[in-house]
């Protein structure tokens, strides 16, 4: 559909013309006359080799769903599917019905990927394409926060890279000589400087959304099992078929699962590590999402535990409902887009962004799930790249802003969690459903289990002993939430390091 803009007298209209599809019409009573202004920004090309006619026209690549793409190889999915050793095996879709596996390997998938000067953004691309069983129906949105500065991210004829710079790296790894970069991804770059957290990146993320089916909103850093495509619609089908066909189709009370049309269900969690420069673990348990502890602010904090074993989409108990979000890894379908966009108004913010889409979802009537096997593996260390807390400090002035939109940021959350947004559901229900008091600040004991018996998570020598780590993101939300993994390639200094750190806890 389209809107129509009136040309009343002192009427201004401002939009992003990259983002935006419009048409100015012919004005056929009286004579007419438009001011237009361009505000020019520094887009960068990666390579004399990659031009379209977008970039030709300093704006980013914005291609229509429809868009073809080249199927790979199996030589070229074979040289670029190489990991250091080991790894997970492929995971399994075991569809009896043709119509919904066509379904499953067909439908397209859009994912949104806010990069804050990451190097691992160019083999997270990599290992997303070449480990989908149908890499032709995938696009990608990227929001690239980088270093635009004349010596450093800003590539043309006259103004090479510097040398060994972070920003450099990033240019050359990022698979520009795959024929879907062109076809399947579109990119907004952005200067880092003018970064402001990770919920806008995110948020100008989803203006690059196409219509695609369903929505997958990852980190910039991470690694995927084979099959993660079609494992991810089965799933997440498999769930709604079991909502719907609980109570009579009238939903399961005892999880608060609220059947819509269409369904409001949604696939998130922690990821299981791994380690650079590629090693991922064999483990394939996945993990839940439950609340840990409030910081010193009031915000409620959260961590991942690892399930005991695997569990398979045929098993009766393989659903298992998850209150919270992880803003790093989560699948649903397009019209989370509609129903619960990201905030660009929270600026800044930080520890809050997940607390944040949680209570929204839960309110817009979504119901969230633990995905019953590790789809995708994240790194969880930082070391690799710059953060927003390293950036160079701001003028004065500037600075000043940033704190006064951080904690208006800030405020906005503690109201959405104490009651503020209200539709299917409220705030208060979530309370509850969650097991944490956000006046009082506390946690019920079985909260911590995700309402699940002890047995039902890996034992504490599995969780606590292994590599936990602060959470981190292409932006540094999310720290301090832990997330059991088993990565055997761990040093002795590394262990007593983790080991120093959980027991200072």
């Amino acid at each position: 559909g389209f809107y129509d803009v009136v040309p009343f007298q002192n009427r201004l209209v401002v939009f992003r013309s990259d983002g935006v599809e419009h048409q100015v019409m012919p004005s056929l009573r009286r004579e007419r006359m438009a001011l237009t202004i361009w505000f020019y920004g520094s887009v960068n090309t990666i390579s004399s080799s990659v031009t379209t006619k977008a970039h030709e026209y300093r704006i980013p690549p914005v291609l229509p769903s429809s868009s073809s793409s080249i199927p790979k190889s199996s030589t070229e999915n074979a040289s670029m599917n190489k990991q250091d050793s080991g790894g997970p095996p492929p995971l399994c879709v075991d569809v009896d019905n043709v119509e919904l596996l066509n379904h499953c390997k067909e439908a397209k998938i859009f994912v949104s990927i806010a990069a804050y000067r990451d190097t691992e953004l160019g083999p997270t691309l990599k290992s997303l394409m070449d480990n989908a069983q149908s890499s032709q129906r995938i696009f990608v949105g990227v929001v690239l926060q980088i270093d635009t500065s004349p010596t450093t991210g800003t590539k043309t004829p006259t103004t090479p890279l510097a040398e060994n710079n972070v920003d450099t790296k990033i240019w050359e790894t990022l698979p520009s000589d795959q024929p879907w970069f062109h076809k399947q991804v579109r990119m907004i770059t952005m200067d880092a400087k003018h970064a402001q957290g990770p919920c806008y990146a995110r948020y100008l993320c989803q203006t690059l959304w196409r219509d695609e089916e369903y929505v997958l909103q990852i980190d910039s850093h991470m690694r995927f099992r084979r099959n993660w495509d079609t494992y991810l619609i089965h799933q997440l089908l498999s769930i709604d078929a079991k909502a719907t066909s609980s109570d009579g189709g009238a939903g399961d009370k005892t999880t608060n699962i609220h059947i819509t049309t269409p369904p409001r269900t949604m696939l998130t969690a922690y990821p299981v590590g791994y380690t650079l420069p590629n090693t991922i673990p064999n483990e394939t348990r996945g993990t839940l999402l439950v609340p840990w502890k409030f910081d010193k602010n009031g915000m409620l904090r959260q961590k991942g535990r690892l399930l005991e074993s695997p569990r398979t989409s045929k098993d009766d108990a393989s659903v298992i409902p998850c209150y919270l979000y992880a803003a790093g890894f989560n699948f649903a379908r397009c019209h989370i887009i509609q129903d619960c966009p990201y905030d660009g108004e929270l600026r800044h913010l930080f520890f809050g962004e997940e607390m944040s889409m949680a209570v929204r979802l839960y309110c817009k009537g979504y119901d969230l799930f633990a995905p019953t096997e590790s789809v995708v593996y994240h790194l969880w260390s930082r070391t690799h790249r710059p953060t927003a807390s390293s950036a160079q400090p701001l003028p004065r002035e500037e600075e000043e802003q940033k704190m006064q939109q951080k904690k208006a940021s800030h405020e906005k959350v503690m109201r959405q969690l104490c009651g503020s947004e209200d539709s299917v559901r409220n705030a208060s229900q979530f309370a509850t459903v969650l097991g944490a008091n956000f006046d009082n600040h506390t946690i019920q004991a079985d909260a911590e289990l995700g309402r699940l018996s002890p047995e039902a998570f890996a034992s504490d020598k599995s969780f606590l002993g292994v590599a936990t780590t602060a959470r981190t993101t292409s932006s540094p939300d999310r720290a301090n939430n832990t997330t059991a993994q088993t990565v055997p390639t761990l040093d002795i200094r590394a262990q007593n390091l983790i080991s120093a750190f959980l027991g200072s806890m």
